[in-house]
Order: structure tokens, then C-alpha cells, then sequence
């Protein structure tokens, strides 16, 4: 049968409705047998092929059971997501006139038990089993009737306690269930030859189990000749398989090739040479293995594959990114089919990609069904939100200023337990050792400060009226407020430490006569900013001797007084000074920010000296570990028809040492 054309397509998992023999349950041993297919016709929408009648063809050469008496799982309604789930096991399955045998044996867990008393009361009858098909065979239907799709190679995954069996719509999809679909169009050579793929050609090299194949053939006519025994062998049908075997020989050798990075022109060789795939595959491994040797390292390779549907979401995240902020993210070729449309037709699509039959669903309908969330997790729909808002927020926290950053270290911490940071205090002074003497052992000082970890959040919803509407912009702003909302907060506690001057471990003030960091209250001039630069040059360790000569690095102001800190800095200033000289330009940084005089403690008139964070200790702000600035998450609300994000922010921050910043109560 010539082949005209070939195309891959995603197949989901699919189900079937079957029936437990009530008559066999062992309430001591918690088992009852049940029969979970007969291979009869269902009808289904297939990815390309339409509607159909699907069967299963029951037998030995059809079907793989190794998964089942495995011990694969006994579900509750098809859901597996949580191992609540499982509510037993397959013990054993088989095959006996053409129907599925099982035995299952229920778990003796409390939320099961009344599941399995209704199994045995006879309430429970009906189950189902979710399947995988590897191979099918296409038969056209005749006088206007659905073609048939037979399933020649095929495997039953796990068994479900279902209300309802049999179900013309039975179908459980889920993202991580599709497998690779190859669909072979064909022209019908003769109505008489057999299209099922043989065991001998798979075993010849043929493609892998995932990678599903159709061939579509044209029923044979009624009036068709039956042959004999004596009928002469088809010599075109022999010619045609020894063609595929040798076909897929052929590109499996290939595909191995590539896969380990075989040179081409020892693929061709091994290709020339007849031998076989797994004989093939020895003699790579071999090759690969000498090389090794020689060259004296071990090779690695890594390979990235992107799931389809990942890819998708993607393109569709920067379609609706670009409509939000067009001159901040740029719209990637890919993404351009999905320019321009609104909410709806994006949840259109994506409930398409996904197999929903979305054709004459109104707005209110679509709006739900993108919204919802299913047995395997959250839709598609709400992750390409959740991840689109997620990148708003980084941006618009990003983007809102935080002039605190230049005097602090940061830090992350694992939990919220309090952590404790020292103050080191001086190295003990080297003493001279005499001839044969002992080092003597030294030992340094130290100061304990305290703190832990807060958390900070709010909750957002995208509500299926927000989508009729397609109101994106809306969210967009909460968003995007939120993201400012956690910079300020994070800006609030670090300047509300030194506006609010706490105690620190030594119970003094953080600004105190007696940590020798407060100046004589004066307006910023020459000699005031002298006599502030002093007192931190004169800072001593914890001995109260050691000299730490500190060199202030910034200028810390409210905005009334950010212009005349500016002048005294500006490296054009001359002050009316001996000499004419600005002595302190260039020396210092000006922050200027207006919450030291509008949180509470702070007044207009205040100034402060910062040192640099990295050459002593002043304040530290910590993060969870590996959830630096605000985060997102993505929660599907079945009650309300919405899609809610919790905006998180887990900070601290806190004092460590009062030794590198100098404050002036001003004028």
C-alpha cells in the first residue's frame, strides 16, 4: 500500500467503561474480580481522523499487560494527582474469549473503606480503564457509516472505580499523558492485504512504542473473491513489508547514530553492512567506549527537548505580554498569530490545542472552561496567566526605586526561625614570641543581634467577567501595583530602622552618645560634616580601644535637604572657606530620600553618614532563600469562576552595627 503522506499529532490517554463482578468479592482478602474491556466500539472524535468507531482488538498479540500485572493502580475516577487517589491495585489481569479479566484488591485505608463497602453492597458496579494505544488500523466506513478505528497494539495503564461506564465521551486527557501520534495517509493497493504491523518488523528495528502509526485503507468490497489455500502468495504485499522493515532498519540505525554522535560515514557503513538495530547499536557503544579510552575522558551529552505544549504557552505569554507593555517586550515571530486577540479567543484556542470541543460554546461557557481546573492540575489558561503576571510583577518591583540598596548587605535565609548575627569585635594585637616560647592564644569579642523572616502578601482574582470583558489591563494594574507595593515596603522597614532608632543588643539606641554616633545637631556645612566624619574615623572595636578609622561613603538626606547636600559634594562648589577649597568633593554619595522625614522619628532636618556595607556591618535585609522580591502563585477558585494570585513577600531586615552610620538631629 503506497504511502501518500505523514503527519505527528498528540494522542491523549483514553478510557473505557467496564464491570465489576460483584459475585467474586473476598471481603477478607478485600479483592473482587471485574471485567475491564471487551474490545466493543466506541464513538470518538480522533485527532485527525474526526469522528469514528474506535475498537480494541483483545488478544494476546494486541495487548500489553505487563503494566497491569505490574500492579498498576486502582483509581478513583481516573484522578492521579495526589495519592489519595489510589484507592487499591491490580493484582492480575487477563484475556480469555476476547474480554479483560482483573483481579483488584482495595486498600485497607479509612477514606477507602466506604468505597469498598459499596462495591461489595453492589453499589458500586461500574469501572473503567484508561489506555494507551501505540498502533491502529484505519478500516472507511461504507454506506455513510463512521470508519472504523481498530486498535492492533495497545496498553491499559490503570483501572477506575467510576458512577458511570460506559461513555461515548470517555476520554481523560491531561498534559503529561499525551504521547506522539504519527499518522500514515495511504492509497489502498488491494482491499485484500493486512495493515497490521508485525512482530517481526518491530522486532527488526521498528519505530519506538510511543510513536503511535495509522494506516488508513479502504474497506474490502462484499462481492471480494475469498482466496484459497491454494492462492498464490501476494508477492506485492511481501515486496511492500520487506520494504518498511528495511525502512525502519534503516532510520533506526540513524536515529541511534545522531543520538550518540556517530559519525556519518560509520552510520552508512554499519547501514551497508545488513546488520541489525541492536547489533548496530553494540557496535556504537563499542566505538564510543575505544574513544573514551584513548582520548582518556568520559564524553557527556545533554539533550533539551521542549514539550510542544510548553512551547505554546509561551509564544501565547509574549503575545499578551507585548499587548500589555508593547514598547518594553518585544513580540517574537512566533507569537505573532496570537497578536491582537482578545481573551476569549486565546482561551479558545487553548482549549482547542488541548482536544475540548469548543465549537457553539457561548462567552459565559468558554470563560468557565478556561478557567476550571481539571483532574491533572490547573488548565493552561490559568499557568499563561500566572506566568504573564508573575513577569509584570518582577517588573514593575524592579523598576520602583529603592535607595537603601548602596548601605545594607544581603543575605537569604532557609526558614523563618530567628537567626543571630555577631558583631566581631578587634583581633587581639600580635605579641612578639621570644625564642622557643608559645603562641599565646587570642580571642576577639563579640556582640549578638537578632532577627527573622515576615511575611507579606495580598490576593488578586481574574474573574471569568474580567475575561468576557477582556479586561486584562485592569488586572495588569493590580498587578503591577502590587509588585510597587512590595518595593515601598521593603524601602518602609529598612529607613523606618534608622528614622525609628531601635535598641540595639547592648540595650542603647542605634544612634546614641553612648555608641559614639551622634553628632551635635547643626545644618550640613563644612565644619558640621567634619565633625561627623570624625566621629566615625574614631569608632573603636569592642575592647573600646581599637581604632577602626572608618571611611563614611555616603551622604544620606531628606528631600528638603537634598539640594544643599549636592552643593557641599558638587566638585564645582567653592565653599567660603580658608583656601577656597571643597574639601569633601567626591568623597561622599548623596541618597536622598524623603522617607527619613515622613516616617515616624524622622524629621526634616535630619542627615546621616553611611560607610560602605562592605567594609563594616550596618544593615542587613535577608530574603527566603531562593524567593528574593515578591513571588506568585496560581490558585484555580472552583466556587467563584475566578483565577486567584497570591502575591508573597518574605523579608527582613535588621540592624547589625552601629559602628558605620553617623546621624545629625540638623538645625
Amino acid at each position: 500500500m503506497p504511502r501518500d503522506m505523514e503527519e505527528t499529532i498528540k494522542l491523549s490517554r483514553l478510557g473505557r467503561g467496564a464491570q465489576v463482578r460483584a459475585s467474586t468479592v473476598n471481603e477478607e482478602a478485600r479483592t473482587v474480580d471485574l471485567i475491564w474491556t471487551t474490545g466493543a466500539g466506541v464513538r470518538r472524535h480522533m485527532p485527525g481522523i474526526g469522528w469514528c468507531m474506535e475498537e480494541l482488538e483483545v488478544s494476546d498479540a494486541a495487548l500489553r499487560l505487563d503494566r497491569l500485572n505490574g500492579g498498576a493502580p486502582l483509581l478513583n475516577t481516573h484522578m492521579d494527582w495526589a495519592l489519595t487517589d489510589q484507592i487499591g491495585r491490580v493484582e492480575r489481569a487477563w484475556i480469555k474469549d476476547g474480554i479483560g479479566y482483573a483481579t483488584v484488591r482495595f486498600s485497607k485505608r479509612g477514606d477507602v473503606e466506604p468505597i469498598w463497602r459499596d462495591v461489595v453492597d453492589g453499589i458500586i458496579t461500574n469501572v473503567s480503564v484508561g489506555y494507551r494505544v501505540h498502533s491502529y488500523e484505519v478500516i472507511d466506513g461504507e454506506d455513510g457509516m463512521l470508519p472504523r478505528v481498530v486498535a492492533r497494539d495497545w496498553e491499559p495503564l490503570e483501572i477506575s472505580a467510576v458512577p458511570i461506564g460506559a461513555d461515548a465521551k470517555a476520554g481523560f486527557r491531561s498534559e503529561d499523558t499525551e504521547n506522539p501520534c504519527v499518522i500514515e495517509r495511504a492509497t489502498p493497493a488491494n482491499s485484500q492485504k493486512e495493515t497490521t504491523m508485525s512482530k517481526d518488523t518491530e522486532n527488526q528495528g521498528a519505530a519506538p512504542s510511543d510513536d503511535l502509526k495509522i494506516e488508513e485503507r479502504k474497506a474490502a468490497p462484499a462481492c471480494a473473491p475469498t482466496p484459497t489455500p491454494e492462492a498464490k502468495p501476494d508477492l506485492d504485499a511481501v515486496r511492500k513489508e520487506a520494504r518498511a522493515a528495511e525502512r525502519a532498519r534503516v532510520s533506526e540505525i540513524r536515529s541511534i547514530g545522531a543520538k550518540l554522535r556517530i559519525e556519518d560515514k560509520e552510520v552508512e557503513a554499519v547501514i551497508e553492512g545488513d546488520v541489525t538495530v541492536d547489533e548496530a547499536r553494540k557496535r556504537f557503544i563499542d566505538a564510543m567506549a575505544k574513544a573514551d579510552d584513548k582520548s582518556g575522558e568520559t564524553r557527556s551529552r545533554i539533550t533539551v527537548n521542549q514539550d510542544e505544549g510548553d512551547t505554546r504557552r509561551a509564544l501565547i505569554g509574549n503575545a499578551i505580554e507585548h499587548r500589555l507593555a508593547p514598547s518594553q517586550v518585544k513580540l517574537e515571530d512566533g507569537a505573532r498569530e496570537y497578536r491582537g486577540m482578545s481573551m476569549l479567543d486565546i482561551a479558545r484556542d487553548v482549549l482547542s490545542q488541548r482536544g475540548e470541543h469548543v465549537r457553539g460554546m457561548s462567552r459565559n461557557e468558554l470563560a468557565g472552561k478556561a478557567l476550571e481546573r481539571g483532574f491533572h492540575g490547573t488548565s493552561d489558561f490559568p499557568l499563561i496567566l500566572a506566568n504573564v503576571m508573575g513577569k509584570r510583577l518582577r517588573a514593575a518591583y524592579e523598576a520602583a526605586p529603592q535607595t537603601f540598596r548602596s548601605i545594607v548587605n544581603q543575605a537569604t535565609l532557609p526558614d523563618f526561625k530567628q537567626v543571630s548575627r555577631l558583631q566581631l569585635g578587634e583581633f587581639p594585637a600580635l605579641q612578639e614570641v621570644p625564642e622557643g616560647a608559645e603562641y599565646k592564644l587570642g580571642t576577639t569579642g563579640e556582640s549578638r543581634e537578632q532577627y527573622a523572616l515576615a511575611t507579606y502578601g495580598r490576593r488578586m482574582r481574574f474573574t471569568r467577567q474580567m475575561m468576557i470583558n477582556d479586561d486584562l489591563s485592569a488586572f495588569d494594574r493590580l498587578v503591577t501595583f502590587f509588585g510597587r507595593a512590595a518595593a515601598n515596603l521593603e524601602s518602609d522597614v529598612v529607613w523606618g530602622i534608622i528614622t525609628g532608632n531601635p535598641n540595639m543588643a547592648d540595650g542603647n539606641p542605634l544612634f546614641d552618645a553612648a555608641h559614639g554616633n551622634i553628632a551635635t545637631a547643626g545644618a550640613i556645612s563644612i565644619a558640621n560634616l567634619g565633625a561627623a566624619k570624625t566621629l566615625m574615623r574614631k569608632q573603636t572595636a569592642l575592647d573600646g580601644a581599637t581604632l577602626l578609622n572608618i571611611e563614611p561613603g555616603f551622604l544620606a538626606v531628606p528631600a528638603e535637604l537634598e539640594t544643599v547636600a549636592r552643593q557641599f559634594l558638587s566638585s564645582s562648589y567653592v565653599p567660603d572657606a580658608p583656601g577656597n577649597i571643597n574639601v569633601f568633593s567626591g568623597t561622599m554619595s548623596v541618597i536622598a530620600e524623603p522617607r527619613l522625614a515622613s516616617l515616624s522619628g524622622g524629621t526634616a532636618d535630619d542627615w546621616y553618614l553611611f560607610a560602605d556595607p562592605g567594609a563594616v556591618d550596618t544593615i542587613e535585609v535577608a530574603y527566603l532563600e531562593g524567593e528574593q522580591g515578591p513571588q506568585l502563585e496560581e490558585d484555580t477558585e472552583f466556587s467563584t469562576d475566578a483565577i486567584s494570585l497570591k502575591g508573597r513577600l518574605d523579608f527582613g531586615a535588621k540592624a547589625i552595627d552601629w559602628r558605620g552610620m553617623v546621624k545629625n538631629p540638623g538645625s
